[in-house]
């Protein structure tokens, strides 16, 4: 049995690796960025294939776990922003039904 792998802090690079602090800040903009948009395409009135995609992200994907751990997020927290973002999104506009 293997040896569980140790846990990498903020400012370490995928070789366990210390790196500095600002390129922890760039990263950490990155991943907000990142996360930032699957939230803009998943709100956004765009393309059904956008929305799904960002949907599948935010709903607990590893890379949104992925992203949360560079930019320091809880991704439980942000998946629970991305449930009650996604009841809001935007109605698609139907027709309405004609009078008889």
């Amino acid at each position: 049995m293997l040896p569980p792998s140790p846990r990498r802090s903020p400012g370490d690079d995928a070789r366990g690796e210390l790196i500095d602090a600002n390129e922890l800040i760039t990263y950490q903009r990155l991943a907000m960025r990142v996360i930032q948009r699957a939230f803009k395409d998943l709100m956004s009135g765009s393309a059904a294939d956008d929305r799904e995609s960002a949907r599948e992200f935010l709903s607990g994907s590893p890379m949104l776990f992925h992203w949360c751990s560079v930019a320091a997020l809880d991704p439980r927290r942000v998946m629970a922003q991305a449930a009650i973002e996604g009841l809001r999104r935007p109605s698609v506009p139907t027709v309405p039904a004609a009078a008889s």
